[in-house]
């Protein structure tokens, strides 16, 4: 059930990363609200949503890490050996996502509608999709905060 997307982005010398890590940082931490990280992950956030959510930031021997959760989803964001920004979407139920496909009713009738992912190989794309859609906002997020 565990399906991991992420995005490298290598620096020629640390001291790029560096310049900018410390912005990304502070933005996600001081702006990314519950309803930013439910858009990143292509939901809404509304009042029946009972899932835990937070943000979590640590800093290591290896280097410091941010982490958006929402439900069994998550979306990191850290530096390995000062000189890759890796953000990385994790998801432990891939059945958070949903997409238009038919579905089988108990009474043996069909509809297409939208519908929680699939645990199989048909699934993968979309997937893949989803994990990818996600990072692409947190890229267009540092965007806006490092100019």
């Amino acid at each position: 059930m565990q399906a991991e997307y992420a995005t490298d982005i290598v620096f020629k010398k640390q001291e790029g990363l560096q310049q900018i890590y410390n912005e990304l940082v502070a933005t996600a931490i001081h702006t990314v609200k519950p309803e930013n990280i439910a858009t990143f992950l292509g939901h809404k956030l509304d009042s029946w949503y009972q899932g835990e959510m937070g943000n979590n930031y640590n800093v290591r021997i290896e280097g410091s890490r941010i982490k958006h959760t929402m439900g069994s989803v998550s979306i990191k964001m850290y530096d390995k050996f000062s000189k890759i920004l890796r953000i990385e979407t994790t998801s432990n139920d891939i059945s958070f996502f949903k997409h238009f496909r038919e579905v089988v009713h108990h009474e043996g009738t069909t509809s297409h509608q939208r519908a929680p992912l699939k645990k199989n190989i048909y699934s993968l794309s979309f997937l893949a999709d989803n994990l990818k859609a996600s990072i692409d906002d947190i890229l267009n997020l540092s965007r806006l905060s490092t100019t």
